[in-house]
C-alpha cells in the first residue's frame, strides 16, 4: 500500500497550437471517465478553459512556468473520503495508466504537453518534471538561479524541487 493522502492528481496543459483532436479526446475519456471504478478511491477530473487574450501575450521565456500557448488544463485524479485511507498501489497504477494513455495520444497528435505545478504527478522524474512544468529553456534558467541562490540545496524539501547544478571543486596546490 502507498502512503495515505487525500488526493493524487496529474495534469496536462494542452496548447492552442495543438488542441485536442478526436483521437486524443477519445483516449482522455476512455482512460478516465469511462474507465472502471477504482476499488478504494473516487476518481474525478476537470478540463479548465484557459486561453484568452492575455495568454497569447505571454512569451515562453517570460515566466518560469510553461504558460504560453496554453488552451486547456486537463486534470484527472482520485481521492479518498478521509486522509487516513491508503490508496492501493494498483489504484494509483490504474489511474496513471488511463491518464497517460491520453498524454501519449496527445503527443502522437503533435502536442507538446505542459503541466501545472499544483497538479503534478508525484512519480515524475526530474527530467519529466522539467519537460512538463518548465518546457523549453526555462528549466535550465531556473536551475542556474537555484545554483546562485541555494547552491547547497538547503530548500530542497521536495523530491521534484529544481536541483542546483553540480559544483566543480578546483584544488590549488
Amino acid at each position: 500500500m502507498s502512503s495515505p493522502r487525500l488526493a493524487v492528481q496529474p495534469s496536462l496543459a494542452a496548447c492552442r497550437s495543438t488542441p485536442l483532436d478526436n483521437a486524443s479526446a477519445w483516449e482522455l475519456f476512455s482512460g478516465t471517465a469511462f474507465a472502471p471504478k477504482l476499488p478504494n478511491a473516487l476518481a474525478s477530473g476537470f478540463v479548465d478553459i484557459w486561453g484568452g487574450g492575455y495568454a497569447k501575450t505571454v512569451k515562453a521565456d517570460a515566466s518560469a512556468w510553461k504558460h504560453d500557448d496554453n488552451l486547456h488544463l486537463v486534470r484527472w485524479g482520485m481521492r479518498t473520503a478521509t486522509f487516513d485511507v491508503k490508496f492501493a498501489d494498483s489504484s494509483i497504477a490504474t489511474m496513471r495508466k488511463g491518464f497517460y494513455s491520453f498524454v501519449d495520444a496527445y503527443k502522437a497528435s503533435g502536442g507538446v504537453p505542459g503541466g501545472f505545478t499544483t497538479y503534478r504527478d508525484e512519480k515524475w522524474t526530474v527530467p519529466e518534471m522539467a519537460e512538463y512544468l518548465y518546457g523549453g529553456g526555462n528549466f535550465k534558467k531556473m536551475q542556474q538561479i537555484k545554483t546562485e541562490v541555494d547552491p547547497n540545496e538547503m530548500f530542497n524539501t521536495d523530491p521534484q524541487a529544481i536541483p542546483a547544478l553540480a559544483k566543480t571543486i578546483v584544488y590549488i596546490d
